[in-house]
């Protein structure tokens, strides 16, 4: 039976997420038109980084495995789970970003440049529900831009699938401390993906209805799988002995490890540290370092309270 302060736990996570991935959809209308809001978005997305980077290093890696791997004979089948996690968001994020650009012979990276936020979204004059794009031809301003959805729907497609393993893993998490430490890692970062997936919207030409058509799968993804594995955990007898529970919760939580490395390496130290300004990547480097810092402290905390 599970403590009552999981119960709590779980049921306010699941709100939470949602609020907070609905939120990072309007990011960049609400405030398109601050001045430092490049900056604060792009030192926010590496401090997120490096929580991401220490929830997946210091807590799923080391601790998830032990159920699965003991059943695979010693075989370190949770680590071919976390590279498989890995692989498939790193191909499914370059899909996503690098692709052509009608008459371009190169391609152009949808991820989060925030120098180019701002200009994106009044370049689109997205807060009137008008289409953005880019006229490369120098066409007639009444020519709407041809919308591209292949490089949106294929963004989607990646973040959903890391939305959903996360929401899992933290779904069939029957400890308060674990969980609390992998909902950080998620509200931290959840923003930010709805928030790349709107920008990716706005440079391909989507209004502002269309993206949030887009925004809703991403909204729903985690908590709608965080509650179902909640609710697997709530109605299997003893759940916290079940064999299968614990081969399912560490297939999710190994999955999850890999993505969060990925979305880290790929999407935030890949793009933020893309500046040939050495004062602005170590200022991200910091953020980054920052954001490891605190979950390695409350690591460290955590195993002094225990040894208490």
């Amino acid at each position: 039976m599970l403590e009552t302060n999981v119960v709590i736990f779980q049921s306010c996570a699941i709100v939470i997420i949602a609020l907070v991935a609905a939120l990072g959809g309007w990011i960049p209308y609400m405030f398109s038109n601050s001045k430092k809001f490049d900056t604060i978005m792009s030192n926010l997305n590496c401090a997120s980084g490096g929580v991401l980077m220490g929830v997946a290093l210091l807590h799923i890696f080391p601790e998830t495995g032990e159920t699965l791997n003991a059943k695979s004979g010693g075989f370190p089948l949770s680590y071919c789970v976390t590279f498989i996690g890995i692989m498939l968001m790193v191909i499914m994020l370059k899909i996503g970003h690098n692709h052509q650009h009608g008459e371009h012979d190169h391609s152009h990276d949808h991820s989060h440049e925030h120098e180019e936020t701002v200009s994106l979204v009044k370049e689109g004059d997205v807060l009137d529900d008008c289409e953005c794009g880019h006229d490369h031809e120098h066409e007639t301003e009444q020519q709407a831009p041809k919308k591209k959805w292949q490089a949106v729907i294929m963004l989607m497609i990646g973040l959903f699938i890391h939305d959903v393993s996360e929401g899992f893993a933290l779904g069939f998490t029957q400890e308060l401390m674990p969980g609390v430490y992998l909902f950080s890692a998620i509200i931290l970062h959840k923003w930010c993906d709805v928030t790349c997936q709107v920008i990716c919207g706005i440079r391909e030409g989507l209004t502002k209805k269309e993206n949030i058509y887009t925004m809703i799968p991403l909204v729903l993804a985690s908590p709608v799988a965080e509650l179902i594995a909640f609710l697997i955990v709530l109605n299997t007898d003893n759940a916290g002995e079940s064999i299968g529970l614990k081969i399912t919760e560490d297939l999710f939580m190994s999955f999850a490890c890999g993505t969060f490395l990925a979305i880290c390496f790929v999407e935030i130290i890949g793009q933020e540290f893309n500046s040939e300004d050495k004062k602005k990547v170590f200022i991200k480097a910091s953020y980054l370092l920052a954001g490891f810092t605190i979950v390695a402290i409350s690591s460290i905390v955590e195993a002094v309270t225990e040894e208490e």
